[in-house]
């Protein structure tokens, strides 16, 4: 068992909506995805794509 402080706070507030949107953004920008992982001609062959 844990003892605590009687005046301690029991639930600490999680990080805000904007600071979660920023680590998201920054961990965006340090290891960008590809978008298209598949060669076009692929893409093309099987019918999902009509580039």
């Amino acid at each position: 068992m844990v003892w605590r402080h009687p005046n301690a706070v029991l639930n600490e507030l999680g990080p805000s909506v904007s600071e979660l949107d920023e680590g998201l953004l920054k961990a965006l920008r340090g290891c960008p995805s590809q978008l298209r992982p598949f060669p076009e001609h692929l893409l093309v062959s099987t019918g999902l794509s009509v580039l």
